[in-house]
């Protein structure tokens, strides 16, 4: 926010000082009240001048004060003491009749297009009537006529081919042929939402801007020579007549004219159309008529690439004129010229030129990475360089796989060798590589990455099904969240026509029907009939019967005849035995990855040895002494702070990236006293525990034994940190079948009430919760954790009986072999856990190098901590609810984080009540003050003064989402949190005091490709020392980051395994002047060491971590529903969409948020968590 004076405060009378406005002393009236009060909306002073005398600007939006009275409960427009109407456009008051006749509204300064102004005008208006802007460009957008000589919006063309996020371009095409329509129209006609992503990218572009590095002054302990995985690229621009040529390929749907002359009168002629547009061509197909057209009409130019999908670039004209834009139709080029009836509408291939966007302006990208100069389609130009640089790898000869940015290569003989094997297997682990070119620091860069994916075993779909399901017929949702979209081949088809998957029969094959022939026809008749080489036998009448069609028109094939296609990545989380080999793939040492990408990820790219073909480009590497080099520069390593503890001791060292709790006797803050710990016991007493000398196994008494002394260890661990020893009371039951499917939920509850009420005691009464699980098991724990939390409202913590059995030495026989087990104590990091879910304090940091003023981690007095996150169902779950997640310090220096939550549209990205959630934290925040403030603030003095806001899971081309949609979410709850606590006067917050925090917002982001090796090392294999990881600390924010954006790599943690992966920093706003860069990096840093629930460091800061725990809990909630095993009716309209509410939200989320089953439940708390009112105040989810 602005430095003005008052903040509009002055104006407002605030404080036991005389009216402001007409000198009469308080409490004779209050200034609000007064008759002579007169000022400036702007600057917030009583001084004698209008707004429009003004240089300031107004504050947005959410934290204005009325033009006429400097109110700040209504705006000009509801005053009672409005001289002139309000600006039509901008809400506001004061404008002169010069102003008005120059050019209307002041704020615009003089543009002309009112439908098109940034955030920084818009976000100036009144709040009403920048909603009423809003929606008109929404609508405006919506219903913009098209160009002259062009289809109307009901045009029967539908455009497949939409430009990337960058402007749109507009595509000539020669009479007659499709394409005639923009393309920008195009995409809000097929798109409702491209105005929205219209109002992102201007967002994008007012990001904040990195500031000078010269005023840094970042505390480091040394630095390192880093290698990156990123390789400089030179561009030369070319010029006639080797210039660069950009083709637009337009896939579309037109009617064709026997259709429009022979539809009869009264008939919808759009009718076939309409539902063909609604059908989405797929990639495959797309791929493949494009290929057909290019061997149908060759390109006249030698040097040509294409992405196959939507653009082709060329050394001069593809084409000449003569023959650009030649119209092909699926059917040509299928060669299926054969058909039974004419169609009416034809799926249509041509290739156009780019209307202003005709050539690649290589230039204009190196002055985007050499200078600040923005501009708006560098990724136009950087989807070229990676068109270029796949030439290879979208070539038809290309042996290895590719998917979306991502390509396996695999030779002819590892195919022939993985085939052998993929023929028992579900699934096969295959390693890969990433490439993308991207805008550096002064250069222009290609980052090449390991990767690693399980891919689908392309075996006999029969036999994939019955190796997953052992057999058993696959309700359809378990099926649909494992197979559905899959695509298949059918072996009785001679061509390679590819279907995808969409349900199963609830029959065999021999007894499922196609619902529209009479007499209904059985499948497996139908394929006797229809393809010679078919017989029915019994095996194959058994088979299941596959959907490959829709839920309106089904097409039925036995799974014994479908193949699953290969190169398809699985859905699935891998579990078990791929799990495993997932991790023994992926898990690569730094120099080994490096060593992959110089060799086999190069080589397919084309630049080791280096193709011709870029240099016809003008594309060429950066060498050193003559050959492939990623990018080395030097790496500061941040400061680590010291950890203190309540011992008077020195502060603990740290040592690879952990610290050790041997020394430390109490933690550096106890929080609610533990006085009785209730254990709720699922013992599984088929493991035997031996007796050597007696040669016999423990009875079940003597096994509940062990079990009830290691459950005395950890009392006693408990007590040797401070904390008060708890009297321990137990409940016994018998474990739901851990197999078990559909009820699993009441199952688990009921067993879990069973232990529960043995020991007659209220929730209330229980200060902690220990579950001990029969073994590992994701679905019983998800279903303890929901139950603690959301039906009792208890803090609760798990442990499996293995791992408490190892508290005591033991010897276990163990599928027939004797081991001795010795006593293990690494479970008393547990107590970490349980300490901090009791509201106490492990440990505490102590920094240097800040002002004095500062706290601990470096951040200005009086800042609440904030850390946010999304989490998503499968693709495959149709309207399911996504869950919005955000926790935040409770005090100023607080170390807990108390989270709130809320369900939201399914998979939307942004979050859409952040207001509600921002609303509940600063009032938590308010009433919280007390604890951290021995001097008791009054009033506003108790409300933070500044926020620091770490978005999480957001991806790189979500920066100006963010930007637009949750900025304006956090200043928007933070006022309504004000005026809650205003209508409470024992709050001591007057009616006219106004309050804006300053506030930083910085999207963390943990999906990138960015690796950082040590520079100094080389592979050595099997020897792990001489292949380190960076040391924690390590801050990139040089050479590979994006020029036009404050961002940082911080590697913070300590990795023992594989290639370390830091987190990427990108701050989006920062309100808060007295931040550099530097400080921010350190801030950053320091907080990745308050982390209460492992003694070891973070890889992404504590708020962000945080977020994502709290996230991970919200997903037990909701399991039923994400694993497919729960669902409720979805109320929808004749379109078949999801009924919306009248917030204009999908009304299935209400419906969610209302089942007690998953998220509300008589223990919650009123405002909309799922969790017992209890927990508000509790880090329960660590």
């Amino acid at each position: 926010m602005s430095n003005r004076k008052g903040s509009g405060n002055a104006g407002a009378g605030g404080g036991n000082s005389d009216c402001p406005f007409c000198g009469k002393a308080k409490p004779d009236h209050e200034p609000i009240a007064c008759n002579s009060r007169k000022g400036c909306a702007k600057c917030g002073t009583p001084e004698d001048h209008k707004a429009s005398a003004c240089n300031e600007p107004y504050f947005p939006y959410h934290s204005q004060l009325c033009d006429g009275c400097l109110a700040p409960n209504h705006e000009y427009s509801e005053c009672h003491l409005k001289i002139e109407a309000p600006c039509r456009l901008c809400g506001h008051g004061g404008h002169t009749p010069t102003q008005l006749k120059k050019g209307g509204c002041p704020l615009l300064k003089g543009q002309k297009d009112q439908m098109d102004l940034p955030d920084e005008i818009t976000d100036q208006f009144t709040k009403s009537y920048r909603q009423k802007y809003l929606e008109r460009a929404v609508m405006a957008s919506k219903t913009s006529s098209s160009p002259k000589g062009s289809p109307s919006k009901s045009s029967n063309t539908l455009k497949i081919s939409l430009p990337d996020r960058s402007t749109p371009s507009k595509v000539v095409s020669p009479k007659g042929s499709p394409g005639k329509q923009a393309l920008e129209e195009d995409s809000e006609e097929v798109d409702p939402f491209a105005a929205q992503r219209k109002n992102w990218r201007t967002a994008e572009l007012n990001l904040a801007q990195l500031p000078n590095r010269t005023d840094q002054k970042t505390s480091i302990s040394g630095t390192s020579d880093v290698k990156a995985n990123f390789f400089a690229i030179q561009v030369t621009p070319q010029k006639a007549p080797n210039q660069l040529h950009k083709y637009s390929i337009t896939v579309e749907y037109q009617k064709t004219q026997a259709a429009q002359t022979s539809t009869p009168e009264g008939e919808n002629a759009d009718t076939d159309l309409d539902t063909t547009e609604r059908r989405k061509i797929k990639r495959e197909r797309r791929r493949f008529l494009i290929e057909r057209y290019f061997e149908h009409n060759v390109p006249s130019a030698v040097h040509w690439v294409t992405d196959f999908d939507s653009v082709v670039v060329s050394v001069g004209p593809l084409y000449p004129k003569e023959r650009l834009g030649r119209v092909i139709s699926a059917r040509d080029l299928s060669g299926n010229t054969a058909t039974s009836r004419p169609s009416p509408i034809e799926l249509l291939v041509s290739v156009n030129s780019i209307q202003d966007d005709s050539h690649v302006d290589f230039e204009s990208l190196k002055k985007y990475v050499s200078s600040k100069e923005p501009i708006t389609n560098f990724n136009e130009q950087l989807k070229v360089l990676n068109i270029i640089s796949w030439k290879n790898i979208n070539d038809n000869n290309y042996l290895g796989t590719r998917v979306g940015s991502k390509f396996y290569p695999e030779s002819a003989a590892e195919k022939q060798v993985r085939k052998s094997v993929e023929e028992k297997e579900l699934y096969n682990i295959r390693p890969g590589f990433f490439s993308s070119m991207r805008p550096g620091d002064g250069s222009i860069l290609l980052n090449v990455n390991t990767v690693c994916s399980a891919f689908y075993s392309p075996i006999n779909l029969q036999t994939w099904m019955r190796s997953c399901w052992n057999g058993i017929h696959p309700k359809s949702r378990d099926f649909k969240l494992k197979l559905k979209g899959v695509r298949v081949t059918l072996k009785l088809h001679s061509n390679s026509r590819q279907w995808n998957i969409f349900d199963i029969s609830d029959k065999i094959a021999h007894d499922t029907k196609f619902p529209d022939t009479e007499p209904k026809t059985r499948v497996t008749d139908h394929l006797n009939k229809t393809y010679p080489s078919y017989r029915s036998t019994i095996e194959n009448r058994n088979s299941f019967c596959i959907n490959v069609g829709g839920a309106n028109k089904k097409t039925w094939y036995p799974a014994d005849q479908l193949i699953i296609v290969d190169g398809q990545i699985a859905k699935d989380v891998m579990e078990g035995k791929y799990a495993k080999d997932m991790v023994n793939k992926a898990a690569k040492r730094p120099q080994q990855n490096k060593n992959s990408i110089m060799s086999l990820g190069l080589r397919d790219l084309g630049l080791s040895p280096l193709s011709n073909h870029y240099q016809a480009f003008g594309v060429k590497p950066v060498l050193k002494n003559n050959a492939m080099a990623m990018v080395e520069f030097q790496a500061p390593r941040l400061s680590a702070p010291k950890l203190l503890f309540a011992d008077p001791k020195p502060a603990l060292g740290i040592y690879e990236g952990s610290w050790n709790l041997i020394d430390v006797k109490s933690f550096a803050g106890q929080g609610t006293a533990c006085n009785n710990l209730v254990v709720l016991a699922f013992l599984d007493y088929s493991v035997e525990i031996w007796i050597p000398e007696q040669k016999r196994a423990k009875t079940v008494q003597e096994f509940r034994s062990d079990i009830e002394q290691s459950v005395t260890a950890l009392q006693t661990a408990i007590n040797k940190y401070g904390l008060t020893q708890p009297m321990v009371k137990w409940g016994h039951s018998k474990p739901p079948d851990l197999k078990l499917r559909d009820g699993f939920r009441a199952k688990s509850q009921k067993a879990l009430e069973d232990a529960f009420q043995a020991l007659n005691m209220t929730p209330e009464s229980i200060s902690m919760m220990l579950v001990i699980l029969p073994k590992r098991d994701l679905r019983f724990y998800a279903e303890v954790k929901r139950w603690a939390d959301c039906v009792q409202g208890i803090p609760c913590a798990c442990v499996t009986q293995e791992k408490l059995l190892k508290l005591i030495p033991s010897t276990q026989r163990v599928k027939g072999k004797i081991e001795e087990v010795k006593a293990d104590k690494s479970l008393e990091a547990n107590i970490w856990q349980i300490n901090a879910k009791l509201k106490g304090t492990s440990h505490n940091i102590e920094t240097s190098g800040f002002a004095k003023e500062r706290l601990a981690s470096g951040v200005v007095p009086s800042t609440m901590i904030v850390g946010a996150d999304v989490t998503h169902p499968s693709k495959n779950l149709e309207y399911c609810p996504s869950i919005a997640g955000i926790v935040a310090t409770e005090y100023d220096g607080s170390s807990h984080y108390l989270g709130s939550a809320r369900l939201q549209t399914g998979r939307q990205e942004y979050i859409e009540d952040l207001t509600g959630m921002m609303c509940e934290r600063v009032k938590a925040w308010f009433f919280n003050k007390d604890k951290q403030n021995p001097n008791k603030a009054q009033g506003k003095e108790r409300l933070p003064k500044n926020i620091l806001f770490y978005r999480d899971g957001v991806s790189e081309s979500q920066y100006g989402m963010v930007a637009h949609e949750e900025k304006s979410q956090i200043f928007q709850g933070c006022q309504k949190a004000l005026d809650d606590l205003k209508l409470d006067l024992t709050n001591k917050i007057e009616r006219s005091v106004t309050w804006a925090p300053k506030i930083t917002l910085i999207v963390v982001t943990k999906r990138h490709h960015a690796r950082f090796y040590p520079a100094a090392f080389s592979y050595n294999p099997g020897d792990r020392k001489a292949d380190p990881n960076l040391l924690a600390g390590t801050m990139v924010d040089k050479t590979i980051i994006d020029p036009h954006l404050w961002n940082f790599y911080l590697q913070s943690h300590h990795s023992a395994l594989g290639t370390a992966k830091g987190a990427h920093y990108v701050v989006i706003f920062n309100d808060e002047p007295k931040y550099t860069a530097g400080e921010i990096q350190r801030i950053t840093n320091n907080l990745c060491y308050t982390g209460q629930r492992a003694t070891k460091l973070l890889s992404v800061c504590t708020p962000a971590q945080y977020a994502d725990f709290l996230c991970d809990r919200l997903r037990c909630y909701m399991k039923p529903v994400w694993e497919g095993s729960y669902s409720i009716l979805i109320e929808k309209d004749d379109k078949e969409k999801p009924v919306l509410d009248e917030n204009g939200l999908p009304k299935y989320v209400a419906d969610y948020k209302a089942d007690t089953h998953l998220w509300k439940t008589s223990a919650a708390s009123a405002n909309g968590n799922p969790w017992g009112a209890r927990l508000d105040n509790f880090m329960f989810y660590l």
